[in-house]
């Protein structure tokens, strides 16, 4: 019996201490990188299935010191989120704000403005 404990430690302790490393600059440069929307005719379709979003309950996105972005796998869009703020990375270092609400049908966003909503 201490064998397999002895086996379950040496085994799980190292992939507890692993799981909990910070990301880098790199990583996080190559998760923005992948998730830059391709222009089609030099247009942006908003939101993309790329766009990071964010819960926007009570208005918590503007003020919470952390955010949780949700970014789903292509094809699938869930509207799980009532309230969104969505972030769209258009090229390298710039990103498109933008808001919406999918708990009313039909879905509703604000307009995006320019240059009011496009960050770099």
């Amino acid at each position: 019996m201490n064998n397999y404990k002895l086996i379950y430690i040496l085994f799980l302790f190292p992939i507890c201490l692993f799981a909990q490393i910070k990301p880098t600059k790199y990583t996080l440069q190559k998760i923005v990188k992948n998730s830059v929307v391709e222009m089609k005719n030099g247009k942006l379709s908003l939101p993309s299935n790329k766009s990071w979003e964010f819960n926007n309950i009570d208005s918590l996105y503007f003020k919470k010191d952390t955010l949780n972005a949700f970014v789903y796998k292509k094809g699938t869009k869930h509207k799980s989120l009532c309230e969104v703020v969505d972030w769209t990375f258009y090229r390298k270092n710039a990103l498109v704000f933008g808001q919406g609400s999918n708990c009313k049908e039909p879905p509703t966003r604000k307009v995006t403005r320019n240059p009011e909503d496009y960050y770099t």
